[in-house]
């Protein structure tokens, strides 16, 4: 098991409303402090790498952030399986 980073939270999730992608793009930003809004960059390079190696491919943006840009053409169903990943990836990586 990889240890924990102290105390990190989802600072936000950002959504893209862009016709051209069906308002699929999603933005979640990593901090180490909700207050300070200081990047937890290696929180967000943990969580890239546990969604990978459960099967998630996802995008780095920024000092802290991920990016959610599924294909247009993933169902509904399959847009539901990559946020189960992420969730649970997040609840063992950050607590």
């Amino acid at each position: 098991l990889t240890p924990r980073p102290p105390r990190s939270t989802l600072l936000d999730i950002r959504r893209q409303r862009q016709m051209c992608i069906r308002d699929r793009m999603q933005a979640a930003e990593f901090v180490t402090n909700r207050h300070t809004k200081k990047p937890d960059k290696k929180l967000r390079d943990l969580m890239l790498r546990k969604c990978f190696e459960n099967g998630l491919l996802l995008l780095s943006c920024g000092d802290s952030t991920i990016r959610f840009c599924p294909p247009l053409i993933a169902t509904s169903e399959q847009i539901e399986v990559g946020l189960e990943i992420f969730s649970d990836v997040l609840k063992t990586v950050a607590g």
